[in-house]
Parts: structure tokens; sequence; C-alpha cells
């Protein structure tokens, strides 16, 4: 949309014969659930990207529903802790946990989040680091010692909480082939193999996983090995339960860090009652993994039982209630969603695999000038197109292989 805004004229391939990739969603006799993501995060962006298209969310019949609370936290030995955006619910949780102190501790790492979060988004997604030097540009080096930027979440939260259990609470811690479905990138043209067609174009936005695509689409060279080498974020295995009846205790977000093995569920019947026939449940419940070979079955006999425990079922057999399973593995996010050996965010967000830096390739191609990226493992934040199109579309036309008219 960046792109045609000017008035050039843009065609969109997909892979799959449904759009939006692990964000889409899954239809299947009256229920609904989201593939990936589940949360909104930095909305203000996806604000920012409405507006400069020339409309709204509102205009665009968007509707952004509040999820109170905001999630709840289990732990291993069954105790819980409420997250919401009430601070009456926050001061009671947290000082039932941390003391009487618990909500002034929750307010001053409030503020430092707050903090961090809009000098971030002020100076490094919305920003180009073309190169290593970009580093030292004035506007961000004054913030790389205020952004912590050497110093992990769980070390921030431990500064200001006393009790170990509200680190989880807060910092939330816790190779197949892909099938090509384009053959080669040359300048201004794409190759589908669908049918042999040859599509010509300007420029090549590749919506999908930078390392697939320098691995399976672009000639080879140093960098493939390069981009090999670093380390990933986690995948997943997802569960997506079809429920023959409401649970009664499901809030719309649970997690349950760090018992064995972690998972996260969601109700997306909690927020949006479409996702379920009247009376029925949607459950998603994601389990990291950090391989691919997991074995899914050992998974899939724990986390039933533990979510059983945490929903207090009684005498209920949760398994019984499901009436329909569908189970994404790492080898699905990689084989159908391309991302490179399942890693559901692309590269590791370690600082120095960081996606808003330098250490990584950059949204535009070194050698092939026609060719970008705007998805998982590119820069400068990974999977958030809605950053990396708009900072493609201010480089010059010449700079990414429009030509004059």
């Amino acid at each position: 949309m960046h792109f045609a805004k000017p008035g050039r004229k843009v065609d969109v391939f997909e892979k799959n014969n449904f759009f939006s990739g692990h964000c889409s969603l899954i239809h299947h006799e009256g229920y609904c659930f989201d593939q990936g993501s589940s949360l909104l995060l930095l909305p203000s962006l996806l604000y920012q990207t409405f507006a400069d298209l020339g409309s709204s969310l509102i205009d665009a019949g968007v509707e952004l529903i509040k999820c109170e609370p905001t999630y709840r936290v289990y732990f291993h030995d069954d105790e819980s802790i409420v997250l919401s955006t009430d601070l009456s619910v926050v001061k009671g949780e947290t000082e039932r946990i941390e003391g009487e102190n618990g909500l002034e501790r929750y307010m001053t790492w409030l503020l430092e989040a707050h903090q961090h979060y809009e000098l971030s988004v002020e100076h490094v997604p919305k920003k180009n680091f073309c190169s290593f030097f970009s580093l030292f540009r004035p506007s961000f080096l004054a913030y790389m010692v205020t952004l912590y930027l050497f110093v992990s979440i769980w070390s921030r939260t431990s500064e200001h909480f006393m009790t170990e259990r509200l680190h989880p609470a807060f910092a939330l811690r816790a190779s197949t082939r892909i099938p090509r479905f384009l053959r080669a990138l040359t300048p201004h043209q794409v190759h589908l193999l669908q049918n042999g067609t040859l599509v010509e174009a300007g420029v090549i936005v590749y919506n999908a996983d930078l390392v697939s695509a320098f691995k399976n689409l672009l000639p080879r060279g140093p960098a493939v090995g390069h981009l090999y080498r670093k380390p990933g974020n986690c995948s997943s295995i997802s569960f997506y339960w079809f429920m023959n009846y409401g649970i009664p205790k499901f809030s719309a977000h649970k997690s349950e860090p760090p018992a064995e093995p972690s998972f996260y569920a969601n109700a997306p019947s909690r927020t949006d009652p479409r996702a379920a026939p009247e009376g029925k449940d949607s459950v998603v419940v994601l389990v990291p993994t950090d391989r691919m070979a997991v074995v899914v079955h050992t998974v899939r006999k724990k986390v039933p039982q533990a979510t059983h425990n945490m929903l207090d079922l009684g005498n209920d057999v949760l398994e019984s209630k499901i009436v329909h399973e569908l189970v994404n593995m790492p080898e699905t996010w990689c084989e159908k969603f391309d991302l490179d050996k399942g890693t559901i965010l692309g590269l590791s967000h370690s600082f120095l695999c960081i996606s808003v830096l330098s250490f990584r390739p950059s949204t535009k191609h070194a050698q092939i000038n026609s060719c970008c990226f705007v998805r998982a493992s590119a820069h400068p934040c990974t999977g958030y197109a809605s950053v990396s199109c708009p900072l493609l579309s201010e480089l010059t036309p010449a700079a990414i292989g429009f030509q004059s008219a």
C-alpha cells in the first residue's frame, strides 16, 4: 500500500491459498483461531500506518478490543498472578507477593518500561541503520546506555522486584527445505513456478523470512553462511483446540513459566464471541521450543494435564472436551510460512543480532538493487512490515530500482 499510494502499480503474489502468513486465521466448522500472534503490540505504529495511507482504523471498520485482565501467569506450584491495566488489581497482586511496597516497585518498573518504549520507537525501528557507523549517529548514541542495550529484561525486572516470582511474570522469559515459491531473482524479474509465468517487476519486496530468501531464492554467496550461523528466536508447537463447551475459569490469556514445559494459552472466543459456536470455546496453546526435532507426543501428553490443573477442572477430563485438534509444528512454520528453521520471530534479538541495528542485512539487498525485505529477520524491526515499508518507500526511487518516468 505504501508503494501503491504514489501511483505505482503493485501486484501481490501469495505462496499459500490464504493471505497474511502466520498472522492468518484458521476457520473450521464455526471455530476461528489466530494462526500465530494473538496480542497486538505497538498499536501507535498501526495508527500511524493507517494515517500514512490517508485512512484510520475507524474508517476501515477496525475495532481494537481491550483485553482485561491482560493475562494471568500460573507457576509450577499452581500459584498465579493477574496482570491488568487496572491499578487497583495490580496493587492487590503485587502487594500480595512483593509486600507493602509492591505497587511502588511496580510503578518504578512501569515508568522505566514506558521511557524505553517511547525512546525505542522514536530512535530505533523508525530509522534505517544501513551500516555499523549508523550506531554512532548523535541522536541514537545518547540513548545507548539509557536503553540498557547490553542488559536483559530479566535483569531489569530483578532490579525492581525483590520476589523472584515476579521476574518471569514481567519478563515472560522463558532443518527441512522450504518449497520454493520463486525459483530465482534477477533484476526486474520473478519466475513463478506454478505455471512458469515470467512477471516483469521494477522492484521485488519479499514479505517472508529474510534468511529463507537468502538460502532458497537468491544467488548463493557469503551472506548465506553468515546468516545461517546467527542464532534464531524460538520456534513453537501450537495446539488449536476445538472445545465442545465453555471453560468456566478461562480468561483470555494465560501463561505458565517456567514449568515443564512452559506454555501460553489463549481463548480467542473470550474477546470475540464469533471465534466459537455459542456455549463453546476455541483455545490455542503455544509451547515454545528451541529445536526442530522436538517430539510432539511428549509435549502432547504434558500440556493437557498442566492445563487441566491450571483451570481447576476437577473430575472433568480436558481431552474429552476437545472435539477436534490442529497442531502447528516447527516444521509447519518452516514449510508453510517460510520461517527458517521454524523460528517464529526470525533471527535472535540479542544485541549482536538485534533486528533494529546493523548486524543483519538491510531491508534493501546490497547487490540486487531492486530486491527488498520487509518481514521476519529483516532490519529494522523483525516482522513489522508496517515499519519496514515506510522506510523503503522513503528511499529515492532510483535507490530501490524504480525507473524515472
